[in-house]
């Protein structure tokens, strides 16, 4: 069987990567393992629960923005998300050993307020 010949425009038409998607999902498992658990930070005491709403990870696979929810702790949200920011590079080093993976994002943490208007949103329904 002959190789196909280079087209240039076969170059334009590639599908996009599902690697990212698939180390997205990889991280998010792990990291749901790994969280609050493994952390030590006395800003995680009395959270419950801590929910990865999604992962958006560049495509060279060199960073990742986690977005959160928290459950019953919106107003501890900007103290959380500072404490896993903090906490990031500990993530990351333990994402190295667990994924064994050539790149291990860096790791960005963004809280995700979508959760917590939702419920407003449900609160003001039943209300009218």
């Amino acid at each position: 069987m002959a190789h196909k010949p280079f087209n240039p425009k076969d170059d334009d038409e590639r599908l996009p990567s599902r690697r990212p998607a698939r180390l997205a999902s990889r991280v998010r498992e792990e990291l749901t393992r790994m969280i609050p658990g493994s952390l030590k930070d006395p800003r995680f005491i009395g959270v419950r629960f801590i929910t990865i709403t999604e992962i958006l990870l560049t495509p060279d696979l060199k960073h990742a923005n986690i977005q959160f929810a928290l459950m019953d702790e919106e107003h501890r949200a900007k103290e959380i998300e500072a404490a896993l920011n903090q906490a990031s590079g500990f993530l990351r080093k333990e994402l190295m050993h667990s994924l064994d993976t050539k790149v291990t994002p860096h790791l960005i943490f963004k809280y995700d307020k979508g959760i917590s208007n939702l419920s407003q949103i449900e609160t003001l329904l039943r209300q009218i």
